[in-house]
């Protein structure tokens, strides 16, 4: 299926859904304080208290929009055709809560180490100009090529893994419904194999709706009661796609 088609799909999909809005409100509301947080801490000076302020947010965020993710992949196989408020506390079951963290905390540290070394890297760049601008003409030169070549690489390494590990917790789900759930490496392994010539796709679905970033930006995140579940149930669609052809 082309982007084009995926995204009309979406359409449809919701368009005859019932309950979608009452299932999607409460990881709207909250991607709307993280907008709202994010403009915050933009104009006003962060302590490191205020750093800590914001994760109980985003973690609440995570798992929301998550267990609405494998609800609406059951209405994307056509294995649900109405969904519920009730739906959001999917993840929060016993069987499920620890399972799903131990994915998140091992795909976490995974990208960690990658966004670390592409952050060592542009630190490294910053203080190769202070450098530059000293006067030393020598040094400086070779450390901004080469630092800028190893922050470059480090950056497209650390796309990459992110777009390898983004469908893990769907991976989890249809392990975790057909019996064949074994651990988190496992879930990681099995997103990395089914992304393998597919990243570039994925990143240009996500690239095709970044005009309706820019407008939650402009709205004042409102534009998120559209974007959210559209592009949620587009990722979903490219998932099922993936997964009947692999």
């Amino acid at each position: 299926m082309t982007n084009s088609e995926i995204k009309n799909e979406a359409k449809t999909i919701l368009s005859n859904l019932q309950g979608k809005n009452q299932l999607f409100l409460l990881p709207i509301l909250l991607s709307i304080i993280t907008l709202y947080i994010s403009f915050y801490y933009q104009y006003n000076n962060m302590t490191l208290l205020d750093f800590f302020v914001p994760l109980p947010v985003y973690f609440f965020y995570t798992l929301f929009i998550i267990s609405v993710s494998f609800v609406m992949l059951d209405v994307v196989k056509n294995q649900k055709l109405n969904v519920r408020f009730s739906d959001n506390t999917y993840v929060f079951s016993s069987h499920i809560f620890w399972k799903l963290l131990s994915v998140l905390v091992l795909k976490g540290l995974i990208l960690s180490f990658f966004y670390l070394l592409s952050t060592f890297g542009l630190l490294i760049i910053i203080s190769s100009f202070r450098l530059l601008l000293s006067g030393n003409l020598i040094l400086a030169p070779v450390l901004i090529v080469v630092s800028s070549l190893i922050t470059t690489k480090a950056v497209i390494k650390l796309v990459q893994q992110y777009y390898s590990y983004s469908i893990s917790t769907l991976v989890f789900y249809t392990q975790l419904e057909s019996g064949n759930y074994e651990g988190p490496s496992k879930v990681l392994v099995a997103s990395r194999e089914l992304m393998n010539g597919n990243k570039l796709r994925l990143f240009i679905l996500d690239l095709s709706f970044i005009g309706w970033h820019f407008l939650t930006i402009f709205s004042f995140g409102l534009v998120y009661i559209y974007l959210l579940p559209y592009q949620t149930t587009a990722r979903l669609i490219f998932y099922r796609n993936i997964t009947k052809n692999s």
